[in-house]
């Protein structure tokens, strides 16, 4: 009986080393795979393109106080995906998308008026198929959406004619 014993020893004693040594390199793997290469990330000099920021500045400049200005507000920010049937598909279309500018009510941060500027980037087929959509989620909201060219330099009294005519087009505020 000793010497079944002593046998059965034999076989478990590196079968359970085996085993327990698996299990540590797993656990040393796992956690190399979760450290994140910080090196892959830099800051960026600036949240907005060239043009975005002189847009910004004119259109600060023409709605002051009555409107909060959102900056590359998220879709999805923006409106809310009903629960339901094809939930994940919905929240995914729009999940990586945003708007350039969004006017917002100042007190509750209604969403008021979207504002795209379009570049030349807008052209091409994909862009047109994603603005279609976007101007139809924004219609179909009662969200009203302004696109403007982009361009090197922006005008303040013509950017407020165009903001007014958008709140016009559709009765707002």
């Amino acid at each position: 009986m000793n010497s079944e014993i002593v046998s059965w020893a034999f076989f478990l004693g590196p079968l359970v080393l085996a085993v327990l040594v698996v299990m540590f390199l797993g656990r040393l793997r796992s956690r190399k795979e979760n450290r994140v290469d910080l090196s892959k990330y830099a800051l960026k000099e600036s949240v907005m393109s060239l043009a975005e920021v002189r847009f910004y500045k004119v259109l600060s400049e023409v709605v002051g106080t009555k409107y909060e200005i959102m900056v590359k507000p998220r879709l999805v920010d923006m409106f809310a995906v009903t629960s339901g049937n094809g939930f994940q598909a919905a929240w995914n279309r729009i999940s990586q998308k945003h708007a350039d500018f969004l006017l917002c009510d100042p007190i509750t941060f209604e969403p008021l008026l979207s504002i795209e500027l379009d570049d030349r980037s807008h052209q091409s087929k994909n862009r047109a198929a994603r603005d279609e959509f976007v101007d139809s989620l924004y219609a179909n909201s009662g969200l009203k959406v302004m696109h403007v060219p982009a361009a090197r330099a922006y005008r303040a009294e013509d950017l407020r004619d165009e903001i007014i005519a958008a709140f016009r087009e559709n009765g707002g505020k």
